[in-house]
């Protein structure tokens, strides 16, 4: 016997790299929401941004940095022009 179950997941998060098998202990019943109570209440889809998971950003350019106490994070301008 298993403390394992193996879910059937949506072809989305599959190809976004979910495994299917989790612990007995992280899973819940379903319960569907009640419009009644809820009515026009729709969880929003995640983000797709346009290009499969496995494509490359390229960097073009570091354009500066900051750090939070011991964590640094990047200013990056890419490839296609955008900056983060």
């Amino acid at each position: 016997e298993t403390s394992n179950y193996v879910l059937e997941l949506p072809d989305e998060l599959a190809k976004r790299g979910i495994h299917p098998r989790f612990h007995v202990s992280k899973l819940r019943p379903h319960i569907a929401n009640d419009d009644a109570l809820f009515p026009n209440r729709r969880l929003a889809d995640p983000y797709d941004w346009g290009v499969p998971d496995d494509a490359e950003w390229v960097v073009d350019e570091v354009i500066g940095h900051e750090w939070n106490g011991n964590r640094i994070r990047f200013h990056i301008k890419w490839n296609m022009g955008d900056t983060t």
